[in-house]
């Protein structure tokens, strides 16, 4: 009798370990076909990073002179943060800084950290007082943001923050974030350059009719055979021998040379490659009109 409960319990064992076994298998493929399939965390750029930055910062001053007697706060996640940047980052400042000591976040908010889930945020004074209503700590921290984008021109980044009083509910202090760095233009600036865009357009809108191809042709040939169809003018000119005469006729043949190189672009600088060919063709130009002025100085000699 004691030898089968023997064998039972080992039979028993057996099987517990092999099932645990298993579940650690699986756990693990399930592990790792989350961490290379799941969801990814987007990740702001340079620019978002250092405005973000610089609002906290301001933020975390506004904190330290408006605090009160709250030394202990709960730090909520902002609402519309999907890539966690701004609540870390300010939480990171206030812990750094010392101005308050900040709880760490709930078991709920790493997990879904942890596994790179959106964490959702309070949108109301309410919700916020609700959520750290059970929390041992003065005061509650909590904000949501707005808009934070960035663009050519600058970024923007809008929203609001409120530090609450866990005792009775009130506001400590509060904060409305409103930047945008874009580089404004001047009205009389901007009125100059569509002036220049409206004179270009027409110009513009022929160098589309031809493609790139084309328009890379016409300005080979007219800028290769321009100077050799026209020696005896350099020639007559460089004979002169005269820095004035010879920069003049440099520059006219230059000019020409970049006219054309800004047809070939399309005349439209819509991208950085189009203003690096533009440049190439008008150093291009430039160089070669430069040797067949010294060949017509030969010429003459």
């Amino acid at each position: 009798m004691s030898e089968k409960h023997n064998n039972s319990l080992k039979g028993m064992l057996l099987r517990t370990f092999s099932f645990l076994g298993w579940l650690t298998v699986l756990a693990s493929i399930a592990v790792t076909l989350w961490i290379n399939l799941g969801p990814e965390k987007p990740v702001p750029d340079k620019a978002r990073q250092q405005t973000g930055e610089k609002v906290i910062s301001q933020t975390v001053n506004d904190i330290r002179e408006k605090r009160g007697e709250i030394k202990e706060i709960i730090l909520l996640h902002f609402a519309n943060d999907p890539s966690d940047f701004f609540t870390d980052t300010l939480r990171k400042k206030l812990n750094s800084s010392g101005i308050l000591y900040v709880q760490e976040p709930f078991f709920t908010e790493k997990l879904r950290k942890k596994l790179n889930l959106k964490i959702d945020g309070c949108d109301t004074k309410l919700a916020a007082l609700k959520v750290a209503e059970n929390e041992k700590a003065d005061g509650v921290l909590w904000g949501k943001i707005e808009r934070f984008e960035s663009f050519e021109e600058g970024v923007i980044l809008k929203g609001s923050w409120q530090l609450l009083n866990l005792k009775n509910g009130e506001t400590v202090c509060e904060g409305i974030i409103d930047v945008d760095t874009s580089r404004k233009v001047p009205a009389k600036i901007e009125k100059e350059i569509k002036e220049i865009k409206d004179q270009l357009k027409p110009l513009e809108e022929t160098a589309q009719i031809f493609p790139w191809y084309i328009r890379f042709l016409i300005f080979a040939l007219v800028i290769l055979l321009l100077p050799i169809l026209t020696i005896t003018f350099l020639r007559t000119m460089v004979a002169k021998r005269s820095n004035g005469v010879n920069a003049f006729v440099l520059g006219v043949y230059t000019l020409i040379g970049t006219i054309l190189s800004f047809f070939m672009i399309g005349a439209a600088f819509d991208n950085i490659w189009h203003v690096v060919l533009f440049l190439a063709g008008m150093i291009f130009a430039f160089l070669y009109n430069v040797s067949m002025m010294k060949f017509a100085l030969k010429l003459e000699s």
